[in-house]
């Protein structure tokens, strides 16, 4: 009787560690490249659909903007931001240089980490749309 309670306990064990994994792989943090600006992109519940996106931002490990539904309404067509999966996470860092020319000149200078998101649809179509998600060391932004 040992013998059959430890290979399930062991299968148990399993079942809940890729659960945790399943969970952690479905929010994506994207940081600034100072560590103090962060945006995320997590799938939860809403309403009756789960894994819907949402994204909330942190600045210094403290919630600036609370977890948001991320949604657009596309003509003659149905909404995209309903039940998705993540299919895939791209991320990588930048710095741009620029001079502003109204008023005084100014160069700026932007550093950031950016991670472009692929997203499907659970649904019949499984439509495919990307998110890119910036953390800029003042700030951040995000593009459908």
């Amino acid at each position: 009787m040992k013998y059959f309670i430890c290979p399930a306990l062991l299968f148990l064990s399993s079942i809940t560690s890729l659960n945790r994994l399943a969970n952690t792989s479905s929010v994506v943090r994207v940081n600034s490249p100072n560590g103090q600006v962060r945006i995320e992109l997590l799938l939860q519940r809403y309403r009756e659909a789960e894994s819907v996106p949402h994204w909330r931002v942190y600045f210094k490990n403290k919630p600036i903007v609370l977890a948001s539904r991320l949604s657009i309404d596309l003509l003659n067509d149905t909404s995209l931001g309903g039940s998705c999966l993540i299919e895939s996470v791209d991320t990588h860092s930048g710095r741009e240089e620029y001079v502003i020319t109204q008023g005084k000149p100014r160069q700026v200078l932007n550093n950031f980490t950016e991670s472009i998101v692929t997203l499907r649809e659970r649904t019949a179509s499984g439509r495919r749309w990307e998110l890119a998600l910036r953390a800029y060391d003042d700030g951040v932004a995000f593009q459908y």
